[in-house]
């Protein structure tokens, strides 16, 4: 679930041998080496570059440690405060030789971190954010062959996997310490994943670490790590004596009662919002019918008392995670010239670009609402290439992103771009300083850099273009926004995108050329003239009236939102006129033809 943020993944794959490490420490005689292994290795997860994950690490770790202690404690070995101070202790010294051996990593990220709007740490709000919402709870915990559950939400060992860290729970085969530890790392680790969720989490959100991190469902990695070991202790326990076998039959119904309760629940009481699964929240039959098979499966392995059955165990836990894999993500593939393939957009800016003595900036402002001008031929492309309604749509997808050159894409093709940030301390506390002054009065700050979406406000209908003067203040000559702006009355081309430019303009600076003898007015308030309005998109009015008419309509202001001028002698000839908004002398500000600097629209 985590395949696409790579360097998160990194840091997951350290965390158990991490714990393994921990654990050969606590319990060994001579912990020294032990002890130089786990910080090298948790040196290297430092390096993976997730540091909310060395963060998770630490947080399992030193509960790992306290639950050691407490264990030791019922063998008699020491003092409860001398155990728990040897473990913490050592646990400490580890991670100062990881820093230690990170340092070359770590000193130019402090460095960057105190520019960094996280260097005073997040907002309780902002802390919380993707928190793990208790209705999807269920569909966390079990596989989903339907919709795909967002990648942060994904702790599924599968039926089999989860009845087997039950029974490992709930067998005698391993010692109850070993249970009852990974038991409570789950539980704890479940917990910390609920977030806003969780009364008690909003008080940890304040305190140092807590505060320097956003997705608190992240602390699903522990319930991950604590169910598995769980699960090979239920496969360990499923060999058993005749002692144990006379309590069987009881544990087995427990088991298969909790599953039950479990699919029952999500099926029809937990009702996640659809946007955290793509493809929607409805469960099929299908689905039901492979949770029952499996939970029938289940069953048959807890019966069974055979010597293969640890191995069927294995197999068909291997072989549930496979099939539960294949609705993941990352089998939606896509041909790589979604990425690498060149778009119109990229072609004009990069010809413009080479005009240019300094390459200008730009700025996509775009919810992707639009359909590529060659989507005819892409689906058939796809189609010939046998990718379904899921890898189609996220390629299409990522064409759009290409084609509005979204944050980080331009530096694929070298184009400098004002925004590009994705979290992270990268975006510092003056850009989103200066970021505040492009947005609207009611948009949240782009704490996380990622400007443009900031800028797609329904209140702006959904292209909030920024002031002239602040793009003008650093270079930024190209607004990129979707075509949906646009449309054609009677063979004429209308472009609503500047209509909040058009407000205080009185006059052209610059008037069409002769030849142009009508005009078409797309506006919000009636004109005071005589002319008939009919009615366009958006509940806008359009007026064609003769060009003489335009001076005095632009002194009414009457909510101008686009304007067209029109060769009535000529069929489809038409000229665009758009705003130019500068610093107005006195009062008022001027129009000209064309625009300022160059306006491309994904198409």
């Amino acid at each position: 679930a985590h395949v696409e943020q790579i360097n998160q993944l990194q840091g997951l794959a350290w965390m158990p041998i991490l714990f393994a490490l921990y654990h050969r420490l606590l319990t060994s005689e001579g912990p020294w080496r032990a002890g130089l292994l786990l910080g090298m290795a948790w040196a290297l997860q430092i390096f993976s570059g997730h540091t909310q994950t060395v963060f998770i690490s630490g947080i399992g770790l030193a509960l790992y440690g306290l639950l050691m202690a407490r264990g030791a404690r019922q063998n008699g070995i020491g003092s409860m405060p001398a155990r728990i101070r040897r473990a913490l202790l050592m646990l400490a010294a580890s991670f100062a030789l990881a820093l230690l051996l990170a340092l070359p990593q770590l000193l130019p990220s402090l460095e960057l971190s105190s520019l960094s709007n996280r260097s005073s740490g997040f907002s309780v709000q902002e802390a919380t954010a993707f928190s793990l919402p208790p209705s999807v709870f269920g569909r966390a915990l079990l596989p989903s062959y339907d919709g795909q559950l967002f990648g942060e939400y994904v702790a599924t060992l599968g039926i089999i996997g989860l009845g087997l860290a039950l029974w490992g729970v709930a067998s005698n085969a391993v010692s109850i310490q070993k249970r009852r530890i990974w038991l409570l790392l789950a539980l704890v680790g479940l917990a910390l994943a609920f977030g806003r969720y969780n009364p008690l989490y909003l008080l940890l959100a304040n305190l140092p670490g807590f505060n320097l991190f956003r997705v608190p469902a992240r602390f699903l990695a522990l319930v991950s790590l604590a169910l598995a070991l769980l699960a090979g202790m239920g496969v360990e326990a499923l060999e058993i004596t005749a002692a144990q076998a006379l309590r069987r039959p009881r544990r087995i119904a427990a088991i298969a009662v909790f599953i039950a309760l479990l699919i029952i629940l999500t099926r029809f009481v937990l009702q996640p919002d659809g946007s955290l699964l793509f493809g929607g929240p409805a469960i099929s039959d299908r689905s039901l019918l492979i949770w029952a098979g499996s939970a029938l499966l289940l069953i048959g392995l807890l019966t069974l008392r055979h010597r293969w059955t640890q191995v069927a165990a294995a197999v068909l836990l291997v072989l549930e995670l496979f099939l539960a894999s294949l609705n993941l993500p990352y089998n939606d593939l896509a041909p790589p010239d979604v990425y690498l393939g060149q778009r119109d957009t990229v072609s004009e800016l990069l010809e413009l670009q080479a005009k240019e003595v300094a390459p200008s900036r730009l700025i996509a402002i775009s919810p992707l609402y639009f359909d590529p001008l060659d989507i005819a031929d892409l689906r058939a492309r796809y189609d010939g290439l046998s990718m379904d309604y899921n890898a189609q749509f996220h390629a299409l997808d990522a064409v759009k992103m290409q084609e509005t050159l979204m944050p980080k894409l331009p530096l694929t093709w070298s184009i400098p771009s004002i925004d590009g940030f994705g979290g992270g301390i990268t975006p510092g506390r003056h850009y989103t300083l200066y970021s505040s002054l492009l947005q609207p009065a009611d948009a949240l700050l782009a704490v996380d850099g990622r400007l443009g979406e900031r800028l797609t406000l329904r209140s702006c209908r959904r292209a909030c273009i920024p002031e002239l003067r602040w793009l003008e203040a650093t270079d930024t000559r190209t607004v990129i926004t979707d075509k949906v702006f646009d449309f054609w009355q009677d063979g004429i081309f209308y472009d609503t995108a500047l209509w909040n430019f058009w407000d205080g303009v009185t006059e052209l600076n610059q008037p069409p050329e002769d030849r142009y003898d009508r005009v078409g007015i797309v506006h919000r308030q009636p004109l005071a003239i005589d002319a008939s309005a009919a009615p366009v998109q958006e509940g806008f009015s359009l007026t064609v009236t003769d060009i003489a008419d335009l001076p005095d309509i632009l002194r009414q202001q009457p909510g101008i939102v686009a304007v067209t001028a029109i060769d009535s002698s000529e069929p489809g000839r038409f000229q665009e006129i758009q705003p130019h908004q500068g610093v107005p002398p006195a009062a008022d500000r001027q129009a000209r033809l064309s625009g300022c600097g160059h306006a491309h629209r994904g198409r």
